[in-house]
């Protein structure tokens, strides 16, 4: 054979390679739907081409194929399957689809072909979006159905493929493998198992600082995925070696998921909207507390419930929280009922079938049938309260009383004196799951849910708690004999679940006849202790009842119906653009500041207020508006943020659904890119003071004629805007409402802009101060002879070198040594202002952000606040050092007197230096008058900034009747 033959063959093979390809391309063409039926989850069969993860994950629910590319067209024709999957498979069974698939191979082509012949739907998921969406794109265009992990991928993918049949599909979690079942005793120690990878210098970067930090409360333990080999770019750095336990193979790897109490998952994508490692939903499966670096995609997930976030110090308060064993236990069950409840892999394909097929796949039947025997009305009453709390939908109870006819208005609850054997027949083939209630005992919301998840990852025909809380001589104890999560031998009846099936209807009147006192004696598996107390009859009971975290993550039956409605992306459009956004409220705060892990001091006023609307059931979206900086999403503290401009906010208030928008510290440019778009929406308009008040009211930061001309420019285009802003709030085109911070400046700013508006257009609410947070702890005496002054040092309005002048002047003092001064701020001002300090030796100057935490902890030492102003429209951090105690020492000036008086402080004329000396003086010779006003301090700081007289008015101001998702 010549060339010329190799040629020829080659040309024919093109050609009729060329063919196929039009032939395949016609798939924007089929019906939204085929005609298959599906009614039973466990005979659907899949041909598939899966990587060995993927397969393993699936193959449990449905009857699966691996396909050979040697062996396609027997395995097809002998198998004849449902439906074709491939993923974005690197290897395929056994490796044999090895650069076969993201190339698009003659064997593959030749399966879509025989697949588009023998009409066997052909799905494609793209487990590797958004990085590899362009490696395997030629896969996705001859599919007929696409899903991805990557929901800001689909608008894309519609586009390019010219149909609108592409789906979200996310990783999950198997609970065949992976499930709290215990059987290894876990070490209080927290564990790695994964990979290094040099080319992730993020990721990289991130594991050190978990490691870091981590390390200093827990031993961590590493197992290393590429363990013993040669390659430098996956191998871990000498100093991680020391931690490094060896190697995991994946059958294995649940002596990690389930031999530690904490684990740590570790992102590569950050920025996308649903995509997020695996790991995730493996390890809250298996019941384990989670530490995960960023991922907006996990935060969308799972909220709250997995700690994520790349700053260590956040990491080392978390891990510390989770000392309190109850804390412990109840944090990771939220976790694990999450993904039991939406996020495993019989989840997934029951989405899968619904969309390619014109037939609902429905899940197994979960209905559950709930038996009481009551004596007294009361009890019947008790009963179908605790029946109607539970979260479970598909339930019904049935009451045996000898009480006569009684006539109960509720479809879902019968009343029987009692129940015949051909009765009980009926209840057990129409029900397969019964549970038994004790009118003597309390059960939680989730108690039977809690149930009807667990038989995701056991076959036996019995649960029930084995470890559980009973209320005894007023208490409610823990009784520990029984273990969680272990299989026993015996059950209560009073705290069983049963598959009804399992059972005889003879046995199953016996059964119901003595629930209070009735053992089970079959082999079973005891879940969780909480939701429910032996001997227990209130409405509620705090110690088994569930941990409340208002950030859950997003339903996945939202996210599905997001990512249906997402329409073919647009040309031109910017990366950050979006085609999607997934909200977790209707409600958008917008600022152009907000703390960050390297800039604690921007804006945490605003901060404070988010954490206690979260912890008072409200979430709110947080939108920083910022051309300084690259678009992105992060969080912090547990605050989700969207940073970007002006495209990117417009984007999301049309696509966002937001009702309510919060707005603090409006500019001219932010009201210029949104007035258009949040006509028809609540706006609520806080104003701080520095955005509209005159030149005149800061002009000590004024260094020379040419700034002070300047300033009058500005502030004539700033007070002019604010009247716009002030006379539309008067019209009919906007809901406005204004928030001013204290009545200072609500007077000033009325002042200024030459106009006041109708009291029912604002409301005066103090900035928020967390008595939690800053605890009053009565001062010693002694204390009285610690000075803190804590401010930032941007500009003069902190008047910080008054303080230094006020120390000058207190070293002239015989006492002045006997006097201890720190001294802490961060700004471009700082070294200047505090040099002349640094002389003495009773002077500590530490030049940092401090966190909230590290101000409290210093408040306990000290006993004296040292804050001269020159503007200040409350007064933050003075007011939070007057809640932890500390007697302020500051100037008479803006708004200083409405929140302070010489009844609660001392407070001398404005730029006196000497005054404040002297008061610092007058306190040094009068320790009973510092423990007088000390104490004053912290309770008119609780009672004019606490939570009462704030945050709870803010709520209430934003959302009557709580409009968040």
């Amino acid at each position: 054979m010549d060339i010329d033959y190799y040629n020829k063959r080659t040309t024919i093979l093109n050609q009729k390679r060329r063919e196929l390809f039009l032939e395949l391309n016609i798939v924007q063409d089929i019906d939204d739907a085929n005609n298959k039926h599906f009614n039973n989850l466990k005979n659907v069969k899949i041909s598939c081409i899966m990587d060995e993860f993927t397969y393993h994950s699936f193959e449990p629910e449905c009857k699966m194929l691996q396909i050979k590319p040697d062996l396609w067209k027997i395995q097809f024709d002998n198998f004849q399957p449902d439906l074709f999957f491939v993923e974005s498979a690197w290897r395929g069974i056994n490796g044999s689809w090895n650069s076969k698939v993201n190339f698009l191979s003659d064997e593959l082509i030749g399966i879509f072909h025989y697949c588009r012949k023998k009409n066997i739907p052909i799905v494609f998921w793209n487990k590797e979006d958004p990085v590899h969406f362009n490696t395997f794109l030629a896969v996705a265009k001859y599919a007929d159905y696409v899903f991805t992990t990557d929901i800001d991928c689909i608008s894309k993918y519609k586009k390019l493929l010219k149909h609108e049949r592409v789906f979200l599909m996310p990783f999950a979690a198997q609970p065949k493998f992976h499930n709290p079942i215990e059987w290894i005793e876990r070490e209080d120690k927290v564990c790695f198992a994964g990979a290094y990878y040099k080319r992730y210098p993020e990721r990289n970067k991130d594991l050190n600082v978990f490691i870091e930090k981590l390390s200093k409360i827990k031993e961590v333990d590493i197992y290393d995925r590429n363990y013993n080999g040669k390659d430098a770019n996956y191998m871990f750095p000498p100093s991680f070696r020391r931690l490094i336990k060896g190697y995991l193979p994946p059958k294995e790897i649940n002596k990690a998921y389930k031999g530690y109490r904490y684990n740590i998952n570790l992102n590569s994508v950050k920025q996308s909207q649903t995509m997020c490692a695996r790991r995730i939903f493996e390890l809250l499966a298996s019941n384990t507390v989670t530490f995960s670096n960023y991922s907006r995609g996990g935060r969308n997930f799972f909220g709250d419930l997995v700690i994520s976030t790349d700053d260590g110090e956040r990491l080392i308060d978390e891990i510390i929280n989770f000392s309190d064993d109850i804390y412990y236990a109840k944090f990771r069950l939220l976790g694990l009922r999450k993904v039991l409840r939406e996020h495993t892999y019989r989840h997934r394909l029951l989405y899968i079938l619904n969309k390619i097929s014109n037939f609902s796949v429905e899940s197994e039947d979960d209905q559950v049938a709930i038996f009481a025997n009551c004596t007294t009305i009361e009890e019947i009453q008790y009963i179908i309260k605790q029946f109607q709390n539970q979260s479970l939908l598909n339930k019904h109870l049935f009451i045996i009383s000898d009480l006569g006819n009684l006539e109960i208005e509720n479809d879902l609850v019968s009343i029987y004196e009692e129940i015949t054997l051909s009765e009980m027949n009926i209840i057990k083939n129409k029900y397969p799951y019964f549970v038994f209630f004790s009118p003597h005992d309390y059960y939680g919301r989730h108690y039977v849910e809690d149930f009807i998840l667990s038989i995701q990852y056991t076959k036996l025909d019995a649960l029930g708690k084995c470890r559980y809380y009973y209320f005894d001589n007023g208490m409610v104890n823990l009784y520990e004999e029984g273990l969680s999560y272990h299989t026993t031998e015996e059950f209560a009846m009073r705290r069983a679940f049963i598959r009804s099936q399992a059972f005889s209807s003879e046995q199953l009147n016996t059964i119901i006849k003595d629930i209070d006192e009735g053992v089970l004696k079959a082999k079973g598996l005891s879940i969780d202790e909480f939701n429910y107390c032996m001997n227990f009859t209130g409405d509620n009971c705090s110690t088994v009842d569930d941990l409340v975290v208002t950030d859950t993550g997003i339903s996945m039956n939202k996210l599905y119906k997001i990512a249906e409605m997402i329409e073919p992306s647009m040309e031109d459009r910017s990366e950050w653009i979006d085609d999607v956004h997934l909200n977790k409220s209707s409600i958008m705060l917008i600022s152009n500041f907000y703390p960050s892990y390297d800039n604690l001091y921007s804006y945490t006023f605003i901060h404070s207020r988010l954490l206690e609307y979260k912890k008072n059931g409200m979430i709110v979206d947080v939108f920083k508006y910022n051309n300084q900086e690259v678009s992105k999403y992060s969080e912090f503290y547990g605050i989700d943020i969207t940073t970007g401009y002006y495209e990117h906010l417009n984007s999301l208030l049309l696509n966002g659904n937001y009702k309510t928008i919060l707005i603090h510290s409006l500019t001219e440019e932010l009201w210029g890119s949104i007035k258009n778009i949040i006509k028809g929406k609540r706006v609520i308009i806080w104003i701080h003071g520095a955005e509209i008040q005159s030149y005149r009211r800061r002009e000590h930061n004024l260094t020379n004629t040419r700034t002070i001309e300047n300033a009058k420019i500005q502030s004539e285009k700033r007070i002019a805007f604010w009247k716009q802003i002030f006379d539309l709030a008067l019209g009919s085109d906007y809901s406005l409402h204004f928030v001013f911070v204290s009545s200072y400046l609500l007077d000033t700013v009325f002042e200024d802009v030459g106009m006041r508006l109708p009291e029912k257009y604002y409301s005066i609410i103090h900035n928020y101060v967390n008595e939690e947070v800053f605890v009053f702890a009565e001062k010693k005496t002694n204390q009285r002879k610690k000075i803190l002054s804590i401010r930032p040092y941007s500009n003069h309005n902190y008047a910080n070198d008054l303080m230094v002048k006020t120390l000058l002047e207190l070293a002239k003092e015989p006492f002045f040594y006997d006097l201890q001064f720190m001294i802490v701020g961060h700004g471009k001002l700082f070294k200047a202002t505090t040099k002349p300090l640094k002389k003495y030796s009773n002077v500590t100057l530490v030049e940092k952000f401090l966190r909230q935490s590290e101000i409290a902890n210093l408040h306990r030492d000290f006993g004296i606040f040292l804050v001269p102003t020159r503007m200040d429209t409350q007064g933050v951090s003075r007011d939070e050092a007057m809640c932890s105690g500390l007697v302020p020492i500051t100037n008479k000036v803006a708004a200083v007197p409405e929140f302070l008086d010489d009844k609660c402080g001392i407070i001398v004329d404005a730029e006196d230096y000497k005054g404040l000396a002297t008061g610092i003086k007058k306190l040094y010779y009068d320790p009973d008058l510092f423990s007088f006003l000390s104490k004053n301090a912290a309770e008119r700081v609780r009672v004019q900034c606490g939570k009462e007289n704030s945050i709870m008015r803010e709520i209430g101001l934003i959302s009557p009747r709580q409009t968040d998702l």
